[in-house]
């Protein structure tokens, strides 16, 4: 019985040892394709309540500036454009910051030039571009750097936002044509 009981001992504790290498070798091989089909089941919900979110948001900006963006559209893709964009950034502007401006009647009517701080993120001057045309309907040209003319998908949005490279010679043009135009000195490197 002893030389059994040995045996049997020793076979079950290598059978068992055999079970746990290949259980834990396999077992992220198989959590991986157990959970895959569970994470698309609810990924494929989850992006839809995000886009339906996303609509609703789009639908409550549009009826809370819809005369502001169908007024001021002459039949200009740039414009209609630039309009619902500000309206975006008019909205987040005042949801997330509380941002409002005073005195905006103030603003001269000829050109004139903006000088502003250029954080890492300058987005109080977003949000400056964004009141201007929405309420005043000036636009605000916008001196950037030339590498943001370089990044894919950039140039249609730049160009429809009246985004400029900054030369001597396009500012002075922007404020002869009578246009504002707003300039950071020291821009994104300064802002490092």
């Amino acid at each position: 019985m002893g030389i059994l009981s040995y045996f049997v001992d020793n076979y079950t504790a290598s059978l068992y040892d055999m079970i746990v290498e290949y259980v834990d070798t396999e077992y992220s091989l198989w959590l991986t394709w157990f959970l895959t089909p569970v994470i698309v089941t609810f990924l494929l919900p989850a992006v839809i309540i995000l886009l339906i979110y996303a609509s609703s948001i789009i639908f409550h900006l549009y009826r809370l500036y819809r005369m502001r963006v169908v007024d001021g559209v002459p039949y200009d893709w740039r414009q209609a454009a630039r309009l619902a964009v500000c309206a975006l950034w008019d909205a987040h502007g005042w949801l997330w910051h509380g941002y409002e401006i005073r005195g905006l009647e103030n603003v001269p009517e000829g050109p004139f030039l903006v000088i502003y701080y250029h954080g890492a993120l300058p987005i109080d001057m977003y949000y400056f571009i964004a009141k201007m045309l929405l309420f005043k309907r000036r636009h605000i040209h916008t001196v950037a750097d030339r590498f943001l003319f370089k990044i894919p998908g950039w140039a249609t949005l730049l160009e429809g936002l009246c985004v400029i490279p900054g030369t001597v010679q396009t500012c002075a043009g922007v404020l002869r044509a009578g246009n504002p135009l707003a300039i950071s000195p020291g821009g994104v490197y300064e802002a490092q």
